[in-house]
């Protein structure tokens, strides 16, 4: 990149010249006419990837594929903080004209450890409060989650996402679990946090295409509960239920 805009530094603007050394990928998002015609057929990015950074962004786009989140590439665009790594997005909505993106951010590992702090992988977003209002977004919830979906291994990664989503159209407050996190921390965590359902799943789970479900409030696992694939209101019906018969 710093060496196709050094060969088209007489066409870019006084600004872009001066920071071209320093942070060139700043020259995407220029917007006097002259830089973004120079830039129009620079290098794009994804198509100069590195095997696992490859790996880890298509990884990135299966799981959002599978939990119905539809995503378009934008080799050109540029977030404002230099220190994101690997992903960086923004959230569109419709009916905003050209301010459409309601919020943004990226993920950034080494910023914790620049600060001082240890190595530690991040992620991090901002909202637009007025873009969100303008949007038709902004529908408050409570803080607490009503259900934790706990995927246990990276296979369950996606299909838990999936899941989530589904619960959270359906009206539930739904919080998801890391899939490199053990899982006893995240019923710790589930715990600590009043959930009132945990569902979990594992290997054994995806091999048997349903979950498991801790009741938290009744102490007692559900074993294949509910299919994985299940719509959210189904899924809700099969953990409440043996509630409202106990009622």
């Amino acid at each position: 990149m710093i060496d196709y805009a050094r060969g088209r530094s007489r066409e870019l603007c006084e600004d872009c010249r001066a920071r071209l050394e320093r942070n060139p990928l700043r020259l995407l998002d220029c917007k006097v006419e002259a830089c973004r015609e120079a830039m129009r057929s620079a290098p794009v990015m994804a198509e100069h990837l590195c095997a696992p950074c490859r790996e880890h962004h298509d990884a990135v786009v299966e799981i959002l594929a599978v939990a119905g989140i539809e995503t378009v590439a934008r080799p050109s665009m540029v977030r404002g903080l230099d220190y994101y790594c690997r992903t960086a997005f923004e959230i569109i909505a419709d009916g905003l004209g050209s301010q459409d993106a309601v919020g943004g951010g990226g993920r950034y590992d080494g910023l914790v450890s620049a600060l001082g702090g240890p190595e530690l992988a991040g992620v991090g977003f901002a909202l637009g409060v007025e873009r969100m209002l303008m949007a038709g977004a902004s529908q408050a919830t409570g803080p607490v989650p009503e259900i934790v979906v706990a995927p246990v291994c990276a296979e369950a990664a996606a299909p838990a996402a999936a899941l989530a989503r589904r619960l959270r159209m359906a009206g539930r407050r739904v919080e998801l679990g890391a899939a490199d996190r053990r899982l006893k921390a995240q019923m710790k965590g589930a715990g600590k946090g009043g959930v009132a359902f945990v569902v979990i799943i594992g290997e054994q789970e995806l091999a048997a295409g349903s979950v498991t479900v801790r009741d938290m409030v009744a102490g007692r696992d559900m074993p294949a509960c509910f299919p994985l694939a299940a719509p959210g209101d189904e899924a809700i019906l099969a953990m409440e239920g043996p509630r409202q018969g106990e009622a």
